[in-house]
């Protein structure tokens, strides 16, 4: 394995490990805020029902809360797709870096086999063979 192969291989698993991280911490992210939901309700329940001045009903404050974490979550759904384009256009780079490279390889490796065949075409009149 050549040292632009062993290069091209570590990026490619930096690349992988850079994508499952941001995906783990998505989730980790959404698991967090799943639990703090149902908290954050009992909270503004007991806060805004208890107190004498009533803002809210039983039924829009969980709507409100719903709609907040609804556009908190398209926040994020959009952060994830800009991220997910970013690492495709990433990865396409690559793909064609190593595409380049390994034409420019195929290029170096017909060179030399028609030099090498050059070089047998003219040696081959000072052969003297054995019969």
């Amino acid at each position: 394995m050549t040292q632009a192969d062993m290069m091209t291989y570590i990026i490619e698993r930096l690349h992988l490990r850079m994508i499952k991280n941001h995906e783990s911490a998505a989730q980790s992210h959404a698991k967090h805020v799943l639990t703090l939901l149902p908290k954050m309700l009992v909270f503004m329940q007991c806060h805004f029902f208890n107190s004498s001045n009533k803002v809210f009903d039983m039924y829009t404050l969980p709507l409100l809360i719903l709609q907040a974490y609804i556009v908190e979550l398209e926040a994020t759904l959009d952060h994830l797709k800009e991220g997910k384009a970013r690492l495709k256009a990433e990865e396409k780079m690559i793909l064609l870096t190593k595409k380049q490279m390994l034409v420019e390889k195929m290029m170096e490796q017909i060179k030399e086999n028609v030099n090498a065949k050059k070089g047998d075409a003219l040696s081959w009149h000072n052969r003297s063979y054995i019969w």
